[in-house]
């Protein structure tokens, strides 16, 4: 069964839908703990071919093997060690 949308029912916070667009929310990379390792390549500014190659040889920090072969990378630990390389600089 599908319940219809009640306004009472928000939270704060929440997404709501507004007449100009679909919900509004954050990029999907600031709110979700793994990510991807393309979309860790797109965060660190390399190629998702040297990711990949980076994430298997343990070169790239925060890399979580999943069930089926699936790699993530942890978020937090992913842009620690970005900020990490910048102060380096």
């Amino acid at each position: 069964m599908v319940r219809q949308y009640r306004p009472e029912d928000e939270t704060p916070g929440t997404p709501t839908p507004t007449a100009s667009g679909p919900l509004s929310h954050p990029p999907a990379a600031t709110r979700r703990p793994l990510l991807s390792v393309t979309e860790a390549a797109e965060e660190a500014g390399l190629s998702r071919s040297v990711a990949y190659s980076w994430a298997r040889s343990g070169q790239l920090p925060g890399v979580v093997n999943l069930p089926g072969r699936r790699l993530r990378v942890r978020a937090a630990v992913l842009r620690a060690w970005l900020r990490g390389a910048e102060d380096e600089r």
